[in-house]
């Protein structure tokens, strides 16, 4: 891995670690959830990038479509993001948060 890039991966790892501790120490909603941190890396990529694909998720993650579906799924039962058919593509879906989510991570930043 090249410089630059694992100097990227380091600071994606520090913003979901701040992001994860941010969430259990602040008490918001997510508590209640019991998320792991992929799911709260999900939530943290998802609000930096509203209306992202599940491929881009996937490619984010470095995991198959298949392992983001269940992801996502998981976070959409707990209500916490919404998938929405892409009106560009209808075979594709658009992930973004929920409007309970969004009013709690502005707290975070």
């Amino acid at each position: 891995m090249d410089n630059e890039r694992q100097q990227l991966v380091q600071k994606v790892i520090v913003k979901i670690k701040r992001f994860f501790r941010s969430t259990h120490a602040a008490g918001l909603p997510f508590k209640e959830h019991h998320l792991n941190r992929i799911q709260m890396g999900l939530l943290f990529h998802i609000s930096k990038n509203d209306g992202v694909s599940m491929k881009e998720l996937a490619e984010f993650l470095c995991v198959t479509n298949g392992a983001v579906t269940q992801f996502i799924d998981d976070l959409v039962e707990k209500k916490l993001v919404v998938r929405e058919v892409d009106p560009q593509d209808r075979r594709g879906v658009k992930v973004s948060l929920s409007p309970e989510t969004a009013k709690a991570l502005p707290a975070l930043k």
